[in-house]
C-alpha cells in the first residue's frame, strides 16, 4: 500500500439560522457557508487551511511545535506555540478511517468503532465502505457518515450534519469532499504569505489564568455560586435559580424564558449535580456554541471569567455522567453573577437514557 506522502480536500461547513425565530428589533442571520481548503504533509508534518468568507481570507498553517496565522485585514503573521506536539499519528486522522492508533482488530479499536455502522455500498460507480454513527455531542445530535476505500482506509468524503434536540432544527452541515492523495500541493501551501511580518504572540497573556491568583474569599464565592446554582437546578427552583444569574446581558445566548423550560424538563429526573472548579480564565468574549466545532465569540466591555468546572450528575435509580461544563461569570458589586452556561444538557440526557436501558 502506498503510504500517504500528502493530501488535500475541501471543507464546507454551513451554519444553519434561518429558521430561527428573531428576538425583539434583531436582525435574523442568513445561512452561512464557510469553504475551507485542507492541505497536509506527512514529512515534516504539516496541516495549513485556508477560510474563504465574503469579502475576506484566513490562513492558518500548523506545524509541529508551532502555528502561523494571517488573514487579509491582518498587517502582521501571528506565531503561537502549540500547546501539543503536530505527529503524524495526528495528522492521519484527518484522512484514514478508522484512524492509525492500535493494532487492526485491537481492543482499543473495536471500543473506538462501537458506535460505527459499516456496510459496502456503491459510489460513484466504485465500491467503498460507508461509516455511519448517531451521536449526542455536547447540546446537540449529531450523525457522521465517512466514506473510505476499502483497501487503503483513505476517506473519500465525509459528512456531519447536526441537530438541536430542543427545536429539532438542523443547525450545522458539513460535507468534506474532492480528497487528493500525494499529489503535487501548490508551492506556498505552507508559507505565510510575503510582506507581512511574523510577530510571536502568548495565548496565555490574552486568556490568563487567574485560579491560582484569586483570593481564599473569591474562590470560595465562585465555588458556592456554581453550587448554589446547581441545588437550585436539581430542586427545579427556577426563582433561586434566576437569583444567582444576568440573564440578558448578551444576545445570541438563551434566555430566561428557555432556561426556565430546561429546568423543569430535567426536574422529573432525580438528579444530583455536583461540581469543582478546575480552572478561570479572565477574557473579554463569551464564547457561545451555535453547533459542535461553532460558536459566537460575543465582545465584551468588561472582563469575564470562563470557569472549567468537573461535573458530576448522578441519578436515583443509577448511572452518572461525568464530565466539563463551562460557566461565564461577571463581578457584581462583592460577588459574582452567572451570565452563560455551557451545559452539555443533552450528553447528560443520553447518558440518563442508556443508564435506565441498561
Amino acid at each position: 500500500m502506498q503510504t500517504i506522502q500528502s493530501a488535500s480536500w475541501l471543507d464546507k461547513h454551513t451554519l444553519l439560522f434561518s429558521d430561527e425565530e428573531p428576538e425583539e428589533d434583531e436582525e435574523i442571520e442568513e445561512d452561512e457557508e464557510l469553504p475551507t481548503r485542507f492541505w497536509c504533509r506527512t514529512d515534516p508534518p504539516a496541516l495549513a487551511w485556508r477560510n474563504e468568507y465574503p469579502q475576506s481570507w484566513a490562513l492558518t498553517v500548523r506545524e509541529a511545535d508551532r502555528t502561523l496565522y494571517t488573514s487579509s485585514n491582518a498587517k502582521n503573521c501571528t506565531l503561537f506555540t502549540n500547546p501539543k506536539v503536530l505527529t503524524v499519528e495526528e495528522l492521519l486522522k484527518n484522512v484514514l478511517f478508522p484512524p492509525p492508533t492500535g493494532e487492526e482488530g485491537s481492543a482499543e479499536q473495536k471500543e473506538r468503532l462501537a458506535h460505527w455502522q459499516r456496510e459496502v455500498v456503491e459510489r460513484e460507480g466504485q465500491s467503498v465502505i460507508r461509516w455511519y454513527r448517531e451521536t449526542t455531542q455536547e447540546k446537540f445530535h449529531v450523525a457522521d457518515t465517512i466514506w473510505t476505500d476499502p483497501a487503503t482506509h483513505r476517506i473519500i468524503a465525509r459528512e456531519c450534519r447536526e441537530t438541536d434536540p430542543m427545536t429539532g432544527r438542523p443547525v450545522s452541515v458539513q460535507v468534506c469532499s474532492d480528497y487528493r492523495y500525494n499529489e503535487e500541493l501548490p508551492e506556498n501551501a505552507f508559507e505565510m504569505p510575503p510582506g507581512k511580518p511574523i510577530v510571536e504572540r502568548d495565548l496565555t497573556s490574552h486568556m490568563p489564568e487567574v485560579w491560582e491568583t484569586l483570593s481564599a474569599q473569591e474562590r470560595h464565592a465562585l465555588q458556592a455560586l456554581l453550587r448554589r446554582s446547581e441545588i437550585a437546578w436539581q430542586n427545579a427552583n427556577f426563582a433561586e435559580f434566576a437569583a444567582l444569574w444576568n440573564f440578558n446581558l448578551v444576545s445570541n445566548v438563551p434566555r430566561d424564558t428557555e432556561w426556565k423550560e430546561r429546568l423543569l424538563e430535567q426536574a422529573e429526573a432525580g438528579s444530583r449535580w455536583e461540581s469543582q472548579i478546575e480552572s478561570a480564565n479572565k477574557q473579554d468574549f463569551i464564547p457561545v456554541t451555535i453547533a459542535v466545532h461553532a460558536f459566537h465569540w460575543v465582545k465584551q466591555r468588561h472582563k469575564i471569567l470562563l470557569i472549567r468546572s468537573r461535573l458530576s450528575v448522578s441519578w436515583q435509580e443509577g448511572g452518572v455522567w461525568e464530565g466539563v461544563t463551562e460557566y461565564c461569570v461577571r463581578r457584581r458589586g462583592r460577588g459574582f453573577r452567572i451570565v452563560h452556561w455551557e451545559a452539555p444538557w443533552e450528553e447528560i440526557k443520553e447518558a440518563r437514557r442508556r443508564s435506565l436501558a441498561a
